[in-house]
């Protein structure tokens, strides 16, 4: 059950009609945005999981994941999340997904660049706590399928290969059709 921490945050938002959720913010918090997270970290104006946000389909403006993806099985995500997440955008909402670029970390470590430790921890997850391990590893080419093949439109790789600390990352956003494709 999602805990609303900061409602006078989500009023002014609702207001506007331009929902912006930053899903699974952890400490890095964003300042357009109502930062939900499943841990009531300081900050977080929502205390929910991903799968369970306290909105009404078509009704959110945007969705930003940074490094959330990742820590789901891709079978989940395609059958579950992403049609889940589409369906709270409104028509034309755009999602946002910062994550570990698979692609860029293997050609890192062939080239000696990354070791094989970072290689480990980028690709299966810091481990330090529940829900710190990844399930899955992404290229830019594959997710852009992924975000296809749940009906998202107007793929867009905004940034690739792009260093933030030891990881490389890549960020991709898509926009939700404008007409309903669903039943």
């Amino acid at each position: 059950v999602a805990s609303i921490e900061n409602p006078v945050r989500l009023e002014a938002q609702a207001a506007t009609g331009q929902i912006r959720l930053n899903i699974g913010c952890g400490h890095v918090l964003l300042e357009d945005y109502l930062n939900v997270d499943m841990r009531a970290l300081p900050g977080v104006d929502i205390v929910a999981t991903v799968d369970e946000l306290p909105f009404e389909p078509g009704t959110v403006a945007e969705i930003h994941s940074a490094h959330v993806l990742e820590h789901f099985p891709q079978q989940d995500l395609e059958r579950r999340l992403i049609p889940y997440w589409s369906s709270l955008l409104q028509p034309g909402g755009t999602f946002r997904a910062i994550m570990p670029d698979g692609a860029a970390m293997l050609e890192s470590y062939a080239r000696g660049d990354t070791s094989f430790d970072v290689l480990k921890e980028v690709t299966y997850g810091g481990q330090e706590y529940e829900g710190d391990f990844h399930y899955s590893f992404y290229s830019t080419d594959s997710m852009t399928e992924l975000l296809q093949r749940g009906g998202f439109i107007e793929v867009e790789v905004e940034a690739a290969a792009r260093p933030n600390g030891q990881c490389l990352e890549f960020q991709i956003a898509a926009k939700k059709a404008s007409t309903s494709t669903s039943s």
